[in-house]
């Protein structure tokens, strides 16, 4: 006798399900959502950290770069933003199509919020630039273009985020001794 089966078709989905037979949605954490994209896959618990967007918070949350340096990252990729949104020119909002910042038509270089804004990342520019053009190109290649970096530029990058955390003083100050300061007779232990 031959058996006759049933309907085949695809196998319904396991979970609870609504009185019409509907599945029901399950809610989901915003951890859930962190964890099923693909650049945060690997972080575990931090996946849900503001920083795993970019390239530069990964390499931070995974510990290959110090906090204070990709401190020195972000304000880097701050400056560069200033600096673009100030080659569009200064505009006032009754103009439309302006960016709220009005500078009075920079008619006093030397007060200007654009001149300032230009003067500061380039300055940063040049601090990086004295640590070589492939270091800078690393930097911003991972900062601004959010590319990733490989294990061999790793060095350069370390370099170059460093000279930028000095640079914006986010690294610690070495004390410096001096042969004739005060404080060091002052602290001298006595006879």
């Amino acid at each position: 006798m031959l058996r006759r089966r049933g309907r085949q078709g695809r196998r319904r989905k396991v979970g609870e399900r609504h009185p019409s037979g509907d599945l029901k949605r399950q809610a989901e954490t915003p951890r859930q959502v962190a964890a099923g994209m693909p650049h945060r896959k690997g972080l575990g618990e931090l996946a849900t950290d503001q920083r795993a967007s970019t390239q530069l918070g990964r390499l931070v949350l995974r510990g290959e770069l110090d906090g204070a340096l990709g401190l020195a990252g972000e304000t880097y990729l701050a400056l560069w933003r200033g600096y673009v949104w100030t080659l569009a020119g200064p505009r006032e909002l009754a103009q439309g199509g302006g960016h709220g910042m009005s500078c009075g038509g920079c008619e006093i270089p030397m007060h200007c919020r654009c001149w300032f804004r230009r003067k500061v990342f380039e300055e940063a520019r040049e601090v990086l630039m004295q640590c070589g053009p492939s270091v800078a190109f690393v930097v911003s290649s991972l900062v601004i273009a959010d590319c990733p970096v490989y294990a061999g530029e790793l060095d350069r990058l370390h370099a170059g985020l460093s000279a930028l955390a000095r640079h914006f003083g986010l690294t610690p100050r070495q004390s410096v001794l001096l042969g004739n300061a005060a404080s060091q007779i002052a602290s001298a232990p006595g006879p």
